[in-house]
């Protein structure tokens, strides 16, 4: 069926334009002036194909023109929901750019928690430390104090010893050596006897 109208309208316009070839190179056809014959004719061929399109291309361009209107609404949907996943992927990584950050100020307050701990305990050594360190040079001065004291007693001895020697040498005549010795050789000789 188509076809047959296609052929009809090609014949028409086969006709029209031979029909116009014999009297297009004559200045006037019926007295009228040729171009006013050439506008006319134009105008005629003009709503032919304004005829023939509207009748025979207005399906197949509606249809064309339809389906480049859903194609491009297609791409708008995609388009709108390919926007969609992008603010959706967005507010994704906003949030989990947010939980890093809490997660971060977690770790720091931990980190710092335990420096904490780490100094309290490292001050907790030291001062035991120093309190041990004190203790054992308070000990050390005590036991050097307590020798220079017993070598200071000896000096003091072995000097109070020299000077009273010498006191008594000066100070002891022959009797008093006698007297002394007769005292020393009595007190030995009552240890003897107390001794067996």
């Amino acid at each position: 069926m188509p076809y047959r109208h296609a052929v009809a309208a090609l014949i028409g316009f086969l006709g029209v334009g031979l029909a116009t070839a014999a009297w297009a190179a004559a200045d006037t056809v019926f007295g009228v002036p040729r171009h006013s014959w050439d506008l006319a004719l134009k105008l005629i061929n003009f709503s032919i194909l304004a005829f023939v399109i509207v009748k025979y291309g207005k399906a197949p361009l509606m249809g064309f023109l339809r389906g480049q209107r859903e194609a491009v609404a297609g791409q708008f949907e995609e388009l709108k929901s390919e926007a969609q996943q992008i603010e959706d992927l967005q507010a994704e990584q906003d949030r989990l750019i947010a939980g890093l950050d809490a997660k971060i100020a977690e770790i720091v307050k931990y980190y710092q928690e335990i420096g904490a701990e780490e100094k309290r305990m490292i001050l907790e050594r030291a001062e035991a430390t120093r309190d041990f360190m004190l203790k054992d040079a308070d000990a050390s001065i005590a036991r050097e104090f307590e020798e220079s004291r017993k070598i200071f007693r000896a000096e003091v001895i072995d000097i109070a010893v020299s000077l009273a020697g010498t006191r008594i040498e000066k100070n002891l005549n022959a009797s008093d050596q006698g007297k002394l010795l007769n005292d020393y050789m009595t007190k030995l000789s009552a240890i003897e006897v107390a001794a067996e």
